[in-house]
């Protein structure tokens, strides 16, 4: 998307061909129902007087930690609540599920006039606890070499225009990544600290800012799946020649080490494509 920075995940803004302020993201186009708690550690962070109405996504990497967009994070973040294993935004939220947000840091490079350095963590105010599932996602490596589509999730909109219908049931779609050297065509001023996935038709929208783009590595013969990136901007969504722009996480390992104390990469169990 172009024109100016938009952080609010209701409005959207007619793009430009030329544009000095990329656009933030926020719902899943051409996507589909997500299985139920396939993707559980998938964080919904929604206003207090919205609360079945998304304002960001997230990936929960430890007990008390969410990983998510810089430009995600208000000045006045006790406004909002971070739900967890939520399937449909609609549903009636118990108290587990929903978290108070107690501490948020942004990265301190982070540059909203052109999003660079797009990522933060926000604290909950008390730790995750699900028996028998474990909940956090590889961090992406730089040595990982992303083979067949990615996935990205959200409860965002589903078109440039239209948002996610009620029950707002989350969704995933499968994507490829395109390689930076061609998305540069689309984004002169990209950043090497980016990756870039989307096709026609199959993107992140408005409303999925701050959500994971999971994709499959290799290990010998073992497939795992890792959080590769962090919803960030995009001009339009699901254009062709335009594919999603997300926050690479391999570049931000020692950020996020170093801002969670004792820090630990999760596992999930492999799944195909």
């Amino acid at each position: 998307m172009a024109g100016l920075l938009l952080l609010s995940a209701i409005l959207l803004l007619d793009a430009t061909v030329v544009f000095s302020h990329p656009q933030s993201r926020s719902s899943i186009v051409g996507g589909e129902d997500a299985k139920e708690s396939l993707w559980w550690w998938i964080a919904a962070i929604v206003r207090n007087d919205y609360p079945t109405t998304i304002y960001c996504g997230g990936t929960l990497v430890a007990d008390t930690w969410v990983l998510t967009a810089a430009h995600c994070i208000d000045t006045r973040m006790s406004r909002y609540s971070v739900l967890l294993g939520v399937h449909r935004l609609t549903e009636d939220v118990t108290a587990e599920k929903k978290f108070n947000i107690v501490k948020s840091v942004i990265h301190h490079k982070y540059n909203d006039e052109d999003l660079s350095f797009d990522i933060a963590l926000v604290q909950l105010d008390r730790p995750v606890r699900v028996l028998g599932v474990v909940p956090y996602p590889y961090l992406g490596d730089s040595k990982d070499n992303y083979e067949g589509p990615c996935r990205v999730a959200g409860w965002g909109r589903i078109t440039e225009n239209d948002p996610l219908p009620v029950p707002r049931t989350l969704q995933e779609v499968a994507i490829p990544i395109v390689p930076n050297d061609s998305c540069k065509k689309s984004y002169p001023n990209l950043k090497p600290e980016t990756i870039c996935a989307g096709e026609s038709g199959k993107d992140s929208c408005k409303g999925d800012s701050g959500g994971p783009l999971m994709c499959i590595s290799k290990d010998g013969s073992d497939e795992i799946w890792k959080l590769a990136g962090i919803v960030s901007y995009g001009r339009g969504c699901g254009r062709a020649a335009f594919p999603g722009v997300y926050t690479r996480v391999s570049s931000y390992r020692d950020f996020i080490s170093n801002n969670i104390k004792g820090f630990r990469k999760g596992i999930r169990k492999s799944r195909k494509a």
